[in-house]
């Protein structure tokens, strides 16, 4: 993480490492049965490997899975839910 955090990547190469990312946390979220653990783990590396990353997409899928689940969402949901700053 330390290495990742000390390079001084170009506009280009952050905007790709930022989809990328993109990408990964939005193929979790779009699984049948995600995995929360994972998924949680992802946000927190995420939020120290790239502090500027934008969290809309992530934010809006996570937001249609807690309206489609409503109150059965589990705890380890509602866990990753607030790592992405929802209030729960």
């Amino acid at each position: 993480m330390e290495l990742l955090r000390s390079l001084q990547p170009s506009p280009r190469q952050r905007d790709g490492l930022h989809q990328r990312i993109r990408s990964h946390l939005l193929e979790l979220l779009s699984a049948p049965a995600p995995d929360w653990a994972g998924l949680c783990g992802a946000v927190q590396r995420t939020r120290e490997v790239a502090p500027d990353f934008d969290w809309w997409a992530v934010q809006n899928r996570m937001w249609e899975r807690l309206q489609t689940n409503g109150p059965g969402t589990g705890a380890e949901a509602r866990k990753c839910a607030a790592l992405l700053g929802f209030r729960m």
